[in-house]
């Protein structure tokens, strides 16, 4: 078996800063190929990492998981630059958006935090089997817990009510839950194919998707202070991530949903199956996924 085949290569989105910043920095650690994507500016990023590590390793890449034809620009980069993946990590998200609707005419954070990630694990599909066995991982909260949804409908993801000030969180909520369903659905389909798919509650933390989330940039020095006091910092959650990215314990284990390193129970709507079908459904029509697209076809 060659070097190359040795090698662990990790994907992480949302890669600038915070949890996605400290996973890449303590998988770097272990002197693994990181790829890390994000709509901003890298390279500081990556000089840093290899600053910090000494590994060389580090490949930057633009992604904006708020249009589809960046994601699947960036999977075909990917795909013809790479051999392989090892562990997918969608780690980035949004908890509040400015804009309206994205240029696919669709409510950001839904096409940020679900529909994005959903096409990019999807169209990597090939690099993951490679590497079998390997792992895919999503970012989810134990805020899906007080999701608002129905299992007799499925929510309209273009729309958005601007004028409610709860919307960002109900539908930040919401978009967590569609990523459980996504990463459990995502298990049963890979399963014989040795790429396990889980996901995690990393617990709270003093990010910038908590401050921005909630307007605290005007007041940051003294929010800072205040968060602190009830969360706990981005390289311990970060290590919750590298547990399931790198430790044997779990390597056969899919399908999950961790909070404290334990697998935990989802909220009770995922035990209705054909609910979380139409969600997998309703994904791969609004990302207009293609025949050839669905490597996940044959499961």
């Amino acid at each position: 078996m060659s070097k190359q085949c040795l090698e662990k290569v990790a994907l992480i989105t949302g890669s600038r800063e915070g949890i996605g910043y400290q996973t890449a920095l303590q998988l770097a650690s272990k002197m693994w190929t990181i790829l890390i994507a994000d709509k901003y500016e890298l390279e500081d990023t990556k000089h840093e990492i290899i600053t910090r590590t000494a590994n060389c390793k580090i490949f930057t890449y633009y992604l904006d998981l708020g249009c589809f034809s960046s994601v699947r620009t960036f999977a075909n980069s990917i795909k013809k630059e790479h051999k392989k993946i090892d562990v997918l990590i969608n780690n980035a998200g949004i908890f509040k958006a400015l804009e309206e609707t994205t240029v696919d005419n669709l409510n950001p954070i839904w096409q940020i935090n679900h529909l994005g990630p959903f096409l990019l694990t999807v169209l990597l599909a090939d690099l993951l089997k490679r590497a079998a066995p390997s792992r895919v991982i999503f970012m989810a909260s134990s805020g899906a817990f007080f999701h608002t949804l129905d299992r007799n409908t499925i929510p309209d993801l273009r729309s958005r009510d601007a004028s409610n000030i709860l919307e960002p969180a109900r539908t930040y909520y919401n978009s967590k839950l569609y990523n459980m369903i996504v990463c459990k659905e995502l298990s049963q389909k890979m399963g014989k194919h040795n790429v396990t798919s889980n996901c995690l509650h990393p617990g709270m933390t003093n990010s910038g998707l908590l401050l921005n989330g909630f307007n605290l940039q005007c007041f940051r020095p003294i929010a800072h202070k205040l968060v602190s006091l009830f969360t706990q910092d981005t390289e311990k959650s970060a290590q919750m991530v590298s547990f399931l990215a790198t430790s044997q314990v779990v390597a056969q284990i899919t399908g999950q949903y961790f909070v404290n390193y334990q697998a935990s129970p989802y909220p009770k709507i995922l035990e209705d199956e054909q609910f979380c079908k139409r969600v997998w459904k309703q994904a791969e029509e609004l990302v207009n996924l293609t025949t050839e697209e669905n490597l996940w076809e044959d499961c």
